[in-house]
Order: structure tokens, then sequence, then C-alpha cells
């Protein structure tokens, strides 16, 4: 796969690279390759995610139903309907969203390679994401069911059926960083060119060489 020039860390014309850009981008949407032989793609990694759509979609239900938890008990803090209202539509995309997470996330789990090192933590993974579609279908239909008229022990359960769902919601999250970054799980492998680097050291330095590199 190629990418389009931007001129930029030292790469092609300054002063030309978003120029250039539209220019590719236009002839591209015309139907035309350009004089690089077609070389550039439209939404590179969108081509590269191919079938596996999990990572584009998964952090929209994280969003919906952590704002629906912050946003439903500041509501009751400060009394105010209007945002337990708001809070309840974004339980409700945020149910639709983690259905559609999981489900992508399942078929991924089927055709993303990796070792039995990492499949226990996809197992894992996998149940977690199954448990917050579950939960958070359970509590979407019923604050569909009662509205915003709940009694005293209600209440109480939905903020405890609430924060289980964002500890199961946090669990997965991190269990799905891990895979990414700890395992390189669905993603290549980064090859950095000589002359520019970007990296930190382990003891927390930024721009200090790695261990190996000192050792040569």
């Amino acid at each position: 796969m190629s990418f389009p020039e931007f001129g930029v860390h030292g790469g092609g014309d300054p002063s030309g690279g978003i120029l250039v850009l539209l220019d590719q981008v236009l002839e591209r949407l015309a139907g035309g390759g350009g004089d690089n032989g077609g070389s550039f793609e439209l939404f590179p990694g969108l081509a590269e995610l191919s079938w596996n759509i999990h990572p584009m979609i998964v952090h929209f239900p994280i969003a919906m139903l952590t704002g629906y938890f912050l946003m439903d008990v500041l509501g009751l803090a400060l009394r105010k309907a209007e945002l337990r209202l708001a809070a309840r539509w974004m339980l409700y995309l945020g149910a639709v969203g983690s259905a559609a997470a999981a489900a992508a996330g399942w078929y991924a789990a089927q055709r993303v390679p990796h070792g039995g090192t990492v499949h226990e933590v996809m197992v894992w993974h996998g149940r977690i994401g199954l448990t917050v579609a579950g939960l958070a279908s359970v509590l979407a239909v019923w604050r569909w069911i009662v509205q915003e008229r709940l009694v005293a022990m209600a209440l109480a359960f939905q903020i405890l059926m609430s924060a289980i769902l964002m500890a199961a919601l946090a669990l997965g999250a991190d269990l799905g960083g891990w895979m990414v970054y700890g395992h390189g799980v669905g993603v290549h492998r980064l090859d950095l060119p000589d002359e520019h680097h970007h990296h930190g050291s382990g003891d927390g330095q930024p721009g200090a060489e790695p261990a190996a590199a000192r050792e040569r």
C-alpha cells in the first residue's frame, strides 16, 4: 500500500504538498490514476482494515455508555431531568453500538491471526464484550419502559448495574488494548526508517535511545 506525499518531515515539496494531495484526490475521484500509476488510495486505513471493522466501531459504544453513566449521575445529583433524558438516549445508542461491536469482534476473532499466548486474552475480551452488550441492552429496555418513573430501590439498582457496566467496559477495553499494543493482534510490524525515529526509553525519558541501540 502506498500513501500520498504530504510534503512534511522532509519529504516532497513543502510548498506544494497539500496541492499535490488535492490534485491526486480529484484525479482519483475522476477515475484516473495520475502520473504515479494509480498508487494513491483513498482512505488507506479503511482499506487496510478490510473486513475487520471492529476497531472502527468499538469506540462509539465506549463513548456513548461512558457518557450515559456520567450524565445520568450528574442529572441525579443536580436534579436535572433534561440531563437524564440525554443520558437515556446515549444509553440506547450505546446498547445498539455495543451489540454491533460485539458481533464485529466475534467475526474478527475467527479471522485475525493470533497465537496461543493471546488466545485466552481474546476469549475473555469477547466474553466481557458480550457482557457489556447484554447489560447495556437490559438497561436500555428497562429505561425505555419505565422512563424516569423510578422509585428509590429501583433507582439504586439501576445505578449499581450501570456501575457494573462501567467496570466491565473498562476491563474489556483494557484487554483489547493489551492485545493490540502488547501483542500486535491485527496490526503489522512497524519498520522505523533510520533517519526518523519517535521513541521513548525504558526509563521514561522521551527521545532516549533504546537499550538495544545503546548496546550496539
